[in-house]
């Protein structure tokens, strides 16, 4: 969706399972990217790595399922450089665009939520 791609998925309630033998919600980390604008960012910054590919998060709780980011925006205040806040501002508008669309197919359900977190 909006050019973005998913790098990688970890299911974090599988493994926590596995590892400890206790159960938890479902709970999936998304590895979300958007490969040219990744390695534009990569050019001028190499150690944008530590940030890209960005985590998305889906949690289901019961018949409610959430979608969490941290905005890309707060990042590049901490990466302060040219070709990580090009990165950020193009990763930011798409992921926007693609949470409202989750949001928007699944408003008649009210099931689930998007949260794009800004801190």
């Amino acid at each position: 969706i909006q050019g973005l791609e998913i790098a990688g998925e970890v299911d974090l309630s599988k493994k926590i399972e596995s590892h400890t033998g206790l159960a938890f919600s479902t709970y999936r980390i998304l590895n979300v990217w958007c490969p040219f604008a990744t390695f534009h960012a990569l050019l001028a910054i190499p150690e944008a790595g530590l940030f890209v590919p960005f985590h998305l998060v889906v949690e289901s709780r019961g018949k409610e399922t959430s979608v969490t980011v941290v905005n890309p925006d707060w990042l590049a205040n901490i990466v302060d450089r040219i070709g990580f806040r090009m990165l950020a501002k193009n990763v930011c508008a798409k992921l926007r665009r693609a949470l409202s669309t989750l949001e928007a197919s699944d408003a008649t359900r009210k099931e689930s939520r998007a949260i794009f977190a800004k801190s």
